[in-house]
C-alpha cells in the first residue's frame, strides 16, 4: 500500500520498497487510456492511487476496488448543458461560462397549407437543463396565408406537453390593416406555438378568430418559456 509521508534524513539509503510505497504509488501516473493503466498496474493496484488518462483528459483514483473519475469533462470535451451531467461531474469553469450562451434558430411559419418566406430580424434561443427560452422577430417576406386557420410557428427544442398552456406573450402585425395584435402563445403542438388575442375569447388562435390570411409584410415578435421533452 501507499507508505503515505516520510522525512528523510541526510545518509538515509532509499530503497526500493521506500521508492514503491512513498513515490511510484503515491504519483500522478500518466498513460496513453485506461487499457494501458489497468496493464501496468494490475499487479499493484493500491487504495488511493491516482492516473492521469491521455485519451480522454481525466484524472482517475483507485478506490481499493475500482478506478474512477475524480474530476470529467463534458462528452469529449464538449460544453454539456447543466441537465446532461451525471453524478460525480464537476461543472468546469469553461462551461460553467457557455451554460445560457444563445444558439440562433430559423422557425417555419406558417397558416394552413402555406409554408411562409420568413426575414428573421432575431431567433435565439437558450436550453439550460430543461427550461427553454426562445425570442424572435421576423416579418413575411413572401406567400399568403390561408384565412380561417391559426398561424402557427415552430418552436426549436420539442415541448414536454401540448396540453395548450400559455407560455409567453406576442405582438402581430398585421400590415394590411395597420393593426398590431397583443396576444398570449400557447403551445399548440409540443413543436409549435400559436397566438391568441388578448381581445378575443376563441382559443383557436389569430388567423381562425379572427380570420386574417397573412402575408407580405405581416411582424410577429414574442418571447417565450416552456419545459422541454
Amino acid at each position: 500500500m501507499g507508505s503515505g509521508y516520510k522525512d528523510f534524513a541526510p545518509g538515509d539509503v532509499l530503497t526500493a520498497a521506500d521508492v514503491d510505497g512513498y513515490l511510484m504509488r503515491q504519483t500522478v501516473m500518466t498513460f496513453a487510456d485506461a487499457s494501458a493503466r489497468d496493464s501496468a498496474l494490475s499487479g499493484v493496484l493500491d487504495e488511493g492511487m491516482v492516473a492521469y488518462l491521455e485519451d480522454t483528459d481525466r484524472t482517475t483514483y483507485y478506490t481499493g476496488s475500482a478506478w474512477v473519475d475524480i474530476a470529467r469533462l463534458g462528452s469529449g470535451g464538449a460544453t454539456k448543458q447543466l441537465g446532461t451531467y451525471a453524478a460525480g461531474d464537476v461543472l468546469q469553469a469553461a462551461e460553467l461560462n457557455a451554460i445560457g450562451t444563445t444558439t440562433a434558430y430559423t422557425p417555419t411559419v406558417t397558416q394552413g397549407a402555406t409554408t411562409f418566406g420568413m426575414t428573421v430580424s432575431t431567433s435565439n434561443y437558450w436550453e439550460i437543463n430543461k427550461l427553454v427560452i426562445y425570442f424572435a422577430r421576423m416579418s413575411i417576406a413572401s406567400g399568403t396565408g390561408v384565412g380561417g386557420n391559426a398561424l402557427r410557428v415552430s418552436i426549436p427544442v420539442t415541448a414536454g406537453t401540448s396540453q395548450n398552456p400559455v407560455v409567453g406573450s406576442a405582438i402581430v402585425f398585421d400590415s394590411s390593416l395597420a393593426d398590431p395584435y397583443s396576444c398570449g402563445v400557447w403551445l399548440s403542438t409540443t413543436s409549435q406555438i400559436s397566438f391568441q388575442p388578448t381581445s378575443t375569447a376563441n382559443w383557436s388562435g389569430i388567423g381562425s378568430t379572427p380570420n386574417i390570411a397573412f402575408g407580405t409584410g405581416d411582424i410577429i415578435s414574442f418571447t417565450v418559456a416552456y419545459v422541454g421533452a
